[in-house]
């Protein structure tokens, strides 16, 4: 590029030569350079790109230049680049700083000592030594303790006036409060109303509405019709009835016994547009500097809140479970619901206790702080066992019969128990319904083997006296001991059917211990 740069030069200064002389050529080839660098300008006050980089090197001095380092950054703390021959790297003459091409292509007129001056040179630097050599910071002054010193005033007289509005509303509720009390007609009239407003004036002198030909906020005419005059019961200025201009304030009155004020009955209060403001502001500001509870505080609140919720729900839960001991069948369709809400109530009554067991764990400062903890754990524990008794009045579903039982591991061995021959008519059916106890298994059957045997004799002996006395040629079933005759009978002894049900019980117990005694050698 420098050699067909040259080369156009010396063609146009050959021109110029040519027209009108050496010297002439001279001139205007100084031109040309001036107007290219002058076109390659990045800025009216920038480097340019014509000009060689570091021809202001010799210039001011350099000794308080950055060395440059692999892996150096640009000074600029918003660029961050790191510097190499694609970025361009280049030292702040006046700071000395390492920067990018880009943050470091002011132009600035610096003496020898690097120091901003109007008969320096011109050299390279970045905006912020420009910005401090052109003043475009400019002198500063702190006004910090003026504006304090102001907000404090500020901030005090704005306190002043919430606690002198809190102060009016509150006997402003006085006022209404013994206007309720006093008896009333039937029909409100006028002269009753009258006499609250004067009772208002006392606390508050209302301006005159000859003084007040339009709204203080919204600029309204009034009228006798269409805008109706409204005093502010707390600056008595005169306002009109629209919500951007006043506001009914609601404000508790005080009990009878002047310990406090109400948390039911209120009065409604006409408030303009700014004692509004300082109302909530007064309020906001009163309910942020509150401390916060502490934790003993909101642990009892938690026990409280937990013991509402108990006395709403147990009655609920009683009726149901009441309702549901009276149901006989199947699953009643009230069970989930009643199930669902012995859960509320159990995690209820498990947040009481965890929190009484904290509040005991609280550090004490005295011996009647200790005290009260220790009360508020015995309140705890006595309410848990005078309402923790009803979650037991809800009754059970039944439970499906276990898989195991009900599987079938194949074909068996008959045995007296699962199979018993029942007599009926003369033809022999199973009955299903035998099943093996689960208490069986754990039957010592060497120690129960003699107490069978015993028992087995003497209802042998009573089954014999039994057949002998029924002896009448009727013929006897191989399977008599096991089989119940359903068929007519004549009537027996109570020691004949005492010793037949001995025999038969016998019999069948001696069967199961043998069976099991004999899969239990087999290894089944």
């Amino acid at each position: 590029m420098g050699f067909f740069r040259g080369a156009g030069r010396a063609v146009r200064g050959l021109g110029s030569v040519a027209q009108g002389g050496v010297a002439q050529g001279g001139v205007a080839q100084n031109d040309i350079v001036q107007r290219d660098i002058a076109e390659t300008r990045l800025s009216g006050n920038g480097w340019s790109v014509g000009e060689r980089d570091g021809a202001d090197r010799g210039l001011v001095s350099c000794a308080h230049w950055q060395q440059h380092r692999a892996g150096a950054r640009c000074g600029e703390p918003a660029c961050g680049t790191v510097l190499s021959a694609q970025s361009g790297i280049a030292n702040c003459r006046s700071c000395g700083r390492l920067m990018c091409l880009q943050h470091c292509a002011r132009r600035l007129r610096l003496s020898a000592t690097a120091q901003a001056s109007r008969r320096g040179e011109q050299c390279r630097v970045c905006d912020d030594c420009v910005g401090r050599a052109t003043g475009v910071g400019g002198q500063t002054r702190d006004h910090t303790r003026s504006f304090a010193h102001l907000r404090r005033k500020t901030v005090t007289a704005a306190v002043m006036e919430g606690n002198r509005v809190e102060k009016r509303l509150e006997k402003l509720a006085v006022v209404h409060g013994n206007w309720r009390q006093t008896p009333a007609p039937l029909v409100q009239t006028a002269a009753r109303s009258r006499a609250l407003q004067d009772a208002e004036q006392t606390v508050v002198v209302w301006q005159d509405d000859a003084d007040a030909p339009n709204c203080l906020f919204c600029e309204r005419v009034f009228g006798r019709l269409s805008t109706r005059r409204h005093h502010c019961r707390l600056c008595g200025r005169v306002v009109c009835g629209r919500p951007q201009c006043s506001a009914q304030l609601s404000v508790p009155l005080p009990l009878s016994d002047a310990q406090g004020f109400s948390t039911s009955e209120c009065a409604d209060i006409r408030a303009c547009r700014e004692c509004e403001h300082v109302v909530v502001r007064h309020r906001d500001r009163i309910v942020r500097a509150a401390p916060q509870a502490p934790e003993l505080i909101q642990l009892y609140a938690l026990i409280r809140t937990r013991m509402l919720q108990v006395e709403e729900t147990l009655p609920v839960f009683n009726t149901l479970a009441m309702r549901l001991h009276s149901q006989v069948g199947s699953a009643p369709p009230d069970l989930p619901r009643a199930a669902r809400i012995r859960k509320q109530l159990t995690a209820a009554f498990s947040e009481m206790d965890q929190a009484s067991k904290r509040i005991v764990a609280l550090p004490s400062a005295s011996t009647g702080h200790k005290r009260l903890h220790a009360a508020i754990r015995r309140m705890v524990a006595q309410y848990l066992q005078l309402h923790m008794f009803p979650l037991t009045m809800l009754p059970t579903p039944p439970r499906r019969p276990s898989s195991a039982m009900s599987m079938s591991h194949g074909p068996r061995a008959p045995t007296p128990l699962r199979m018993q021959a029942t007599v009926a008519n003369g033809e022999l059916t199973e009955s299903p319904s035998a099943s093996l106890p689960s208490s069986i298994s754990t039957i010592n059957i060497d120690a129960a083997l003699p107490i069978l045997r015993s028992s087995t004799s003497t209802s042998d002996a009573g089954s014999a006296s039994m057949d002998a006395s029924t002896a009448n040629g009727s013929n006897r079933s191989p399977t008599r001991v096991l089989a119940t005759q359903t068929s007519p009978k004549p009537p027996k002894s109570a020691a004949q059917a005492v010793g037949g049900a001995a025999a038969g019980l016998a019999s069948s117990l001696l069967s199961i211990l043998f069976y099991r005694k004999l899969t239990s050698c087999n290894g089944f």
